[in-house]
């Protein structure tokens, strides 16, 4: 039958793509399909009939049009339509395909493909109907489920701003909505009739009823999307009866179905339906849509979210074993519903959203790797994949260390410093400031600002420089900026000069720092920054300080993701003032970053450049002021998804911790493939830390505090999301920073 599966499904395909090119409805196309079906019965009978072609029985159905068995006439339809299709092609018909490919949002096929094929295998057999439903539960069905919404609200999600791309929503306008369903039919019609009859009765009550679901979610009378709870529940059966589908076309019974995981995948989908509601309570109350949310209240809603997602949790684990993992990389779930409790419920809610849709791609991992081991696939140890693991990351960041100390190179020569302002923004910056200002050439305009400092900043300032330069204090602050950015915006407009140079006040500058930053801006433009070395005086800055440099070097590549160093950067007058500069990310608690992203938008060079030679900065002077600068950093540079937070510190973990613990493991468990995989991981690491502390101008003896650095760093990175979720904004030295939404 694999002949048959095959030409049925291309003639399918075919068959659709000229229906959607509107060639069905031309007497052309079926004159010229006749044709090449009368051509294709007497060419192909000669050739079988001659011993050219030959068939073995368990590859067809068995029915024949004389010698020629039938399948070889849906292949030539198919290539017909396909033929046809491409002929009359156009760029038009291009853009069509397009908004109907995006209204189906790709991002989400495989939260229904891969629940059918996983509850099949697991269940049954991977049957020539579960492949084809899996394929059904890719495009066609998503099209159904999304495109029907686009058809009638698409008034409300034109008005939602997260409604817009292939991952929240390609929107179809409504002068395509003949084409939307006129997709919708073609693509899903002869699919579920196709299904019904490979699958048999049951599987096709299955399918209707999925498809039924799908339709009365947004189409009116019913619409159950405007009835509070319901809502919710019709939502999860979106994914939760594509899972059921997959069990009974692999030949389930309905009594071997797994209702322990299905009642679970009810819970987690009808919790996750509820956390989405919460962002669009605005949306949502303007459009006269009654969702949860709208009807319980975005906190109410939320608690309700945590109790479901705990339910499944629980749920799953409660079937022991293997399924214990499974009901770890849930756990993660019921702190993004928790994360909305806190603060402003419903920007928590968008934040917590996106961490919804890269924590699916990290548990769908994990939760994959469970199924492959409960099926037997691979004989791996799960100590040699993490040993191996770890290792890989090693070399992996390797790799991108070397290839961002080439791109870190300086290339200009050095001209003069004439032509720059040097603008050092300080708050309590009392112990710090004199050495910096030191560290200046008399012949430059030197601007200090200070943001409301409670110590003697700016005594100590004015002291320093004498006539020399201008301290200043930066005044009322105004709504929706944070201190850094007011400062420097502040210091840029009183600086006259043709080159800017922000300067940390905990950063000194050797001799030829400026000369450097003047001639590498006058060569390309843009924002350049010079990585300075880090002073790391005293015990607690040796032990925990190396990681801030490891993740600046190692962590991203940055041919791919631009960066700033913000102690040491510097910028043409005009093209920062022409961009808005500071103005423009006024409200960013990672101004460094933001100033880069906003020049890379604008088309203009960020560099990020070698200057450990060039200065040394000194931001900490006490563990606990490391750990408090990690708190406040590391969950605003994950962009506020947790996802993306626990990801990292899992990473992180996986790269600078496992490698020796796994060696320990494999050690007592004899396992020799792991124990190597674990001992070359530690090798890379140890040729990484060695490279960026001679690179960065680190004490070597730092190495032998690595544990101890990546534990403390990860404790704090820890407790940075704990923050985010709390709805806590970043303090740093006594001051609650403003923050910008997310």
């Amino acid at each position: 039958m694999e002949y048959t599966l095959a030409a049925s499904a291309a003639v399918l395909v075919g068959v659709s793509l000229a229906g959607l090119h509107g060639l069905l409805a031309r007497r052309a196309y079926w004159y010229g399909l006749a044709a090449f079906a009368a051509l294709t019965v007497v060419s192909d009978s000669v050739l079988v009939s001659n011993g050219i072609f030959t068939f073995g029985g368990r590859f067809i159905s068995g029915i024949r049009i004389g010698p020629m068995p039938i399948e070889d006439l849906l292949y030539g339809a198919a290539l017909y339509s396909l033929a046809v299709t491409v002929h009359e092609w156009n760029w038009n018909a291009l853009r069509k395909l397009s908004e109907l490919f995006r209204a189906s949002r790709p991002f989400s096929w495989v939260n229904t493909a891969l629940p059918c094929l996983a509850c099949g295998i697991a269940v049954g057999r991977p049957t020539a109907a579960l492949i084809a439903g899996t394929v059904y539960f890719l495009a066609p069905y998503n099209l159904l489920l999304y495109g029907a919404n686009d058809a009638f609200d698409y008034e409300s999600d034109r008005r939602n701003p997260r409604k817009n791309g292939a991952v929240e929503g390609g929107l179809v306008p409504p002068d395509r909505r003949a084409l939307l369903w006129s997709a919708i039919a073609v693509t899903n019609i002869p699919f579920l009739a196709f299904l019904a009859w490979l699958g048999g009765p049951v599987a096709g009550i299955a399918l209707a009823a999925t498809a039924a679901v799908a339709l009365v979610y947004s189409v009116p009378p019913l619409r159950t999307k405007e009835v509070p709870g319901l809502d919710a529940l019709t939502s999860s059966l979106h994914f939760v009866l594509p899972c059921a589908t997959g069990a009974l076309l692999a030949g389930a019974a309905i009594g071997a179905m797994p209702w322990r995981y299905l009642v679970a995948f009810l819970l987690w989908g009808a919790a996750s339906q509820a956390l989405g509601a919460i962002q669009d309570v605005k949306f949502d109350r303007e459009a006269g849509i009654g969702s949860i949310a709208v009807s319980l209240g975005a906190r109410p809603t939320a608690l309700a979210s945590v109790i479901l997602y705990s339910g499944a949790a629980a749920i799953v684990a409660g079937a022991g074993g293997p399924a214990l993992v499974a009901a770890a990389a849930l756990l993660p779930y019921p702190l993004l519903a928790a994360s909305c409790l806190a603060g402003d419920a419903e920007l928590q809610a968008r934040r917590a959203w996106k961490g919804f849709l890269g924590m699916n791609l990290f548990s769908g991992f994990l939760i994959t790797q469970v199924l492959l081991r409960a099926w037997g696939v691979g004989r791996v140890t799960g100590l040699e994949l993490i040993a191996w693991g770890s290792a890989a990351g090693v070399f992996t960041l390797l790799a991108i260390f070397a290839t961002n100390r080439l791109r870190m190179r300086r290339r200009a020569t050095t001209v003069g410093w004439e032509r720059i302002s040097v603008i050092v923004p300080a708050h309590n910056e009392e112990a710090n400031i004199a050495a910096c200002l030191r560290s200046l050439p008399r012949d430059v305009e030197v601007i200090v600002v200070d943001d409301g400092s409670t110590d003697r900043t700016m005594s100590a300032a004015a002291r320093t420089l004498g006539p020399l330069g201008r301290v200043v204090p930066a005044g009322q602050r105004p709504d929706g900026w944070t201190g850094k950015c007011w400062a420097a915006w502040r210091g840029a407009m009183l600086a006259s000069r043709e080159i800017l140079v922000f300067l940390d006040a905990d950063t000194e500058l050797g001799d030829k720092a400026l000369e450097a930053a003047a001639a590498e801006v006058a060569r390309g433009g843009g924002l350049i920054s010079f990585l300075t070395r880090y002073d790391m005086s005293t015990f607690a800055e040796r032990a925990v300080m190396p990681a801030f440099a490891l993740m600046q070097v190692a962590l991203w590549p940055l041919t791919l993701l631009p960066l700033a160093y913000g102690p040491f950067m510097v910028a043409r007058r005009t093209e920062y003032m022409e961009l808005g500069g500071h103005r423009t990310i006024r409200g960013s608690d990672q101004e460094d970053v933001d100033l880069a992203r906003l020049f890379a938008h604008a088309g203009r060079p960020v560099r990020m450049l070698h200057g450990a030679d060039l200065g040394s900065t000194r931001h900490y002077r006490s563990a606990r002021q490391v750990a408090a600068a990690w708190r406040r950093m590391y969950y605003a540079y994950s962009g506020h998804s947790l996802a993306i937070a626990l990801a990292g510190i899992a990473g992180l973990a996986m790269v600078f911790l496992v490698p020796a613990c796994a060696f320990v493991a494999a050690w007592i468990a004899e396992d020799q493939p792991a124990l190597l995989g674990a001992a070359v991981g530690l090798i890379g690491l140890l040729v990484l830390r060695g490279a960026v502390a001679i690179s960065e101008r680190q004490p070597l003896a730092t190495i032998a505090w690595h544990p101890i650095t990546w534990a403390a760093t990860l404790w704090a990175m820890g407790l940075s999301v704990a923050d985010g979720l709390r709805g806590r904004r970043p303090v740093w030295r006594g001051t609650e920073l403003a923050g910008q939404p997310q």
